[in-house]
């Protein structure tokens, strides 16, 4: 359903709480009534890049203004959000962003160790 035809407006505060919260699996995006986005999010969920772009979005809207966010996604936002919320969220997305980097590089090394490609260089 896309809310912008209907004059509905959503919080910002949830969209953002929602983006950080849940945006790895696209939850946020079927929220904002993108489902084909929420479904491709969900399905690459495991590999963390949804989740990188998840934090990327959340600094994106604490950023952005009210009527570039509108445009954006296509939504009718309610700013309720003071900037103090929103600078939080901006620190707490670029450590998020950063978690998730050192995530895949995690798994990325236990695949390697794993397979016995590195697990002997360090052993020694």
């Amino acid at each position: 359903m896309d809310n912008s035809r209907t004059g509905e407006s959503k919080p910002l505060m949830t969209t953002i709480l929602i983006t950080y919260f849940l945006g790895s699996l696209g939850i946020h995006h079927f929220y904002l009534g993108n489902k084909m986005k929420g479904i491709i999010f969900l399905v690459f969920s495991w590999t963390l890049i949804p989740a990188i772009i998840s934090f990327i979005s959340v600094i994106g809207m604490t950023r952005g203004s009210v009527q570039e966010l509108n445009a954006k996604y296509g939504v009718k936002f309610e700013d309720n959000c003071s900037q103090t919320v929103k600078t939080i969220f901006l620190v707490l997305g670029i450590l998020g962003i950063i978690g998730a980097v050192m995530g895949i590089f995690n798994m990325i090394f236990t695949l390697l160790v794993t397979a016995g490609i590195v697990g002997a260089a360090l052993v020694s």
